[in-house]
């Protein structure tokens, strides 16, 4: 059966929590997505003709049309992205969104996610929690582990390493209030 992955990196190790039916996460977001703001059918999973743009539309929806998605469901469509790491100082925001988006959507992975998030981050060892990270589909590779010539685990390093993005860093640059021009003299 396939999974969604999230991953907690730590300076040298991490920790990893698996959800069942990797359709219960970044698909099931991206359906939604698709006929609620989209006014879609469905997700279009081809590269059929169009395909590829409305595909786009929907991963995009909240940058291409700002201020018409609720907050909890762009931050739970950040978290469906490649390469997003979630700040650690940060989880109680995600943990919160992915609690109201699922709410709303029972079927879906977020409520088991966000009980993950809560029980490594109030844990001990979420002090050592420097990012997390998500491989939200089965088919997507592992970017935050990898191994070295002696076929140790290396965990990814968001310091040093340049393959993330920030997933709320991002969502307060799209939201943040625009400064308002000065007045022309």
């Amino acid at each position: 059966m396939s999974y969604t992955e999230m991953f907690f990196l730590k300076d040298d190790d991490y920790a990893k929590e698996e959800f069942k039916n990797a359709w219960r996460g970044a698909m099931y977001v991206w359906q939604d997505v698709a006929k609620r703001y989209c006014k879609m059918e469905r997700f279009p999973m081809g590269i059929m003709d169009g395909d590829e743009e409305k595909m786009s539309e929907v991963w995009n929806f909240d940058s291409r049309h700002p201020g018409e998605m609720t907050e909890h469901d762009a931050i739970v469509m950040l978290s469906t992205m490649d390469n997003v790491l979630l700040e650690a100082d940060q989880w109680e925001r995600a943990a919160k969104a992915f609690e109201e988006y699922a709410q709303a959507h029972p079927d879906s992975s977020l409520g088991e996610q966000a009980q993950a998030l809560r029980s490594v981050m109030e844990s001990e060892e979420g002090k050592e929690v420097v990012a997390i990270g998500w491989c939200q589909t089965s088919v997507c590779g592992d970017v935050w582990t990898d191994f070295n010539e002696n076929e140790d685990t290396i965990v990814y390093d968001p310091k040093t390493g340049d393959k993330h993005w920030w997933m709320m860093k991002q969502y307060d640059e799209l939201h943040s209030p625009k400064s308002a021009p000065e007045p022309a003299c």
